[in-house]
């Protein structure tokens, strides 16, 4: 659809405004050393029968968030929609790190149930913001697809996918009331309502 304001420099705008509120930095996957690094270690496990992405999955399709550095590939930059939220799912990975340091990463590596909480709650900030642009609430059919990538992109076992299931509920209901309850999602949120409230409900 046509909107009054471009797209493209409302998405760099979103993603400097939430760097500058959080203080992370953004790149390009494909550009950074240590994204090449994690995807060659990533190749080097698969080989040894461990279950995770190709390397080119990873670079190609993944955001990815490493303490305060997000690394957006090329397919997400290059689709201002999905960027804006990207950014904020990611940068609710940033405050979860910020807000805990060296618990997260270890509950995040080590505590499927604690992992998908955090998931589950980035996610939800996505969906806040995705929701604000479209005007459209998440329904369950989403909610699934949510769940079961959830369940094949981060080894969830069936107690803890239930788990993720029931917060992301809570949240989506919560967001069709237009309370969104990450900080992420209300930053953003804030931000669009503030320089571009003429893009509510108008992005498809």
């Amino acid at each position: 659809c046509t909107v009054s304001a471009d797209l493209v420099v409302v998405a760099e705008e979103v993603s400097k405004h939430l760097q500058g509120i959080f203080k992370f930095s953004v790149v390009d996957k494909e550009d950074s050393t240590l994204m090449k690094a994690a995807a060659a270690g990533m190749d080097a496990v698969k080989f040894l029968g461990v279950n995770v992405p190709d390397s080119s999955v990873f670079m190609e399709n993944y955001a990815t968030t490493l303490g305060n550095l997000v690394a957006l590939p090329k397919s997400i930059r290059d689709n201002p929609a999905s960027k804006i939220e990207v950014v904020t799912h990611e940068a609710q990975h940033v405050l979860q790190f910020q807000e805990s340091k060296v618990t997260f990463a270890w509950l995040y590596l080590t505590k499927a149930t604690d992992r998908a909480q955090y998931e589950s709650d980035a996610y939800a900030a996505g969906l806040a913001v995705r929701s604000w642009l479209t005007g459209v609430s998440p329904g369950d059919g989403e909610l699934t697809w949510v769940v079961a990538a959830l369940v094949r992109g981060y080894h969830l076992r069936a107690e803890d996918a239930s788990y993720a299931e029931t917060a992301l509920k809570s949240h989506v209901a919560s967001i069709r009331d237009g309370i969104y309850m990450t900080k992420a999602a209300r930053t953003t949120i804030a931000f669009l309502e503030e320089k571009y409230p003429e893009l509510k409900g108008t992005v498809h």
